[in-house]
């Protein structure tokens, strides 16, 4: 009896579980759209999202996750701005890649934050668009790259070639140059000198010579005083006139000379004739030089001046220096003790006596390298005339001229020659 009764029980289960399989089979699940329902999506930007100093002149582009359509692909569609201010810019397409580049017609100010902003009319080859409006933001640096102006690379030049340079501008307080140069590239590149110069000013002049023959390597590091950002600059070389070059040699004429003394304002010496230096005079000279050689190689220059009888003897005491002057001067309007004043770090020559008592003579590398690029380059405004005693000189007006000789290496392509004043 008990074993009929289980048995029923269980046929009874079985029939209710055959029953509910069809229901269980037929229950309905939800399965994902196909991509191709989705909006192409965004896979990598670059800059990157929220990027700090990105460099002015990076590429910017956003890559999609499958091909777009590229008539939906222009500066209608894609927009750089600083602000709600639009940037002109080109957009290029590029379907190998899936990605949309954003080219701005002209270089990205430094320091900003720009925004890119891609529109939901942007369509992909599927048909599908943008889901909405996507953007990204990156700030840029704080330095332009180092552009290296001269010299050119195998340039053949003198032992005081000056190195230039361009990409931030003039000179300002917040930018300083490092520049370091020497015979071996390794050093030079790795940065494992000193520098030779740390200043604001684009230009590097050398306050010694180079050996003739020798390959100079140089490079110049910028840094941002504010931000304390440091760009390097690469690796230039150029190369030295080889030894036993000719040398050949003349003469500059004197240009103009004025200065003044304190107490004296309405006194000035550019009518004088005599021309004093001391610690109470502010006093400058010009010889014919700026911008008269653009081919000139120096071999060594000097400067003689002669004293009045009064001073005979008196050079070693009185010290007397040549400075390069700081600001362009009137010879007629000095004012004590400037402007114009000296150059920072500007001292070129101590003077030298020799044999003859009333002559003073100006001669040192620092000097001659000075004197190659004003002649070059038209750098310079130019002397000032400094001693610790009063000494007098005998003016061009009246007496001996002073005399500036140029020794120069000879080019078998040009004879350098500086005009003379008119």
């Amino acid at each position: 009896m008990m074993f009929r009764l289980a048995r029923r029980v269980a046929l009874v289960c079985a029939a209710a579980l055959v029953a509910l399989l069809p229901l269980a089979c037929s229950k309905k699940t939800t399965q994902p759209a196909p991509l191709a329902q989705l909006g192409p999506l965004v896979q990598q930007v670059s800059p990157l999202a929220r990027a700090l100093r990105s460099t002015y002149d990076t590429d910017i582009w956003a890559q999609f996750d499958r091909a777009l359509d590229g008539r939906s692909v222009d500066s209608t569609t894609v927009f750089l701005k600083i602000d709600t201010r639009r940037i002109p810019v080109d957009v290029n397409y590029e379907g190998i890649t899936r990605r949309v580049r954003v080219l701005p017609r002209a270089l990205l100010d430094l320091n900003r934050t720009y925004t890119v902003e891609l529109s939901p009319r942007i369509r992909a080859k599927d048909g599908t668009t943008l889901a909405a409006s996507y953007f990204w933001q990156f700030t840029t640096n704080s330095l332009r790259r180092i552009r290296y102006d001269y010299p050119a690379i195998e340039a053949v030049e003198g032992p005081f070639s000056a190195t230039g340079w361009s990409g931030n501008g003039g000179a300002t307080n917040n930018i300083q140059y490092d520049v370091f140069a020497g015979l071996d590239s390794s050093a030079v590149l790795d940065r494992s000198i000193l520098p030779l110069s740390h200043s604001p000013f684009p230009t590097f002049t050398p306050r010694m010579r180079w050996p003739l023959g020798g390959r100079v390597y140089w490079a110049v590091d910028a840094t941002n005083l504010t931000t304390t950002e440091t760009l390097r600059g690469g690796l230039s070389h150029y190369v030295i006139l080889p030894e036993g070059t000719p040398v050949d040699s003349f003469d500059v004429n004197l240009f103009d000379f004025g200065g003044v003394q304190l107490g004296r304002a309405n006194t000035q010496y550019c009518n004088s004739a005599q021309m004093i230096t001391g610690s109470n005079f502010n006093m400058g000279i010009r010889w014919a030089i700026s911008g008269t050689g653009p081919m000139l190689r120096v071999a060594d220059v000097s400067a003689v001046m002669w004293l009045q009888s009064t001073y005979s003897g008196q050079v070693d005491a009185a010290q007397p220096m040549l400075w390069s002057a700081q600001n362009t001067w009137s010879s007629c309007s000095f004012v004590f003790p400037g402007p114009p004043f000296t150059n920072t770090n500007g001292g070129l020559a101590m003077a030298h006596g020799v044999a003859d008592p009333l002559k003073v003579v100006f001669r040192s590398d620092t000097l001659s390298a000075f004197v190659e690029q004003m002649a070059r380059r038209n750098t310079g405004v130019g002397f000032l005339m400094r001693s610790t005693n009063q000494l007098g000189y005998q003016s061009p007006l009246s007496g001996p001229p002073t005399r500036f000789t140029v020794r120069y290496y000879v080019l078998p392509t040009a004879r350098p020659s500086l005009a003379r004043p008119r």
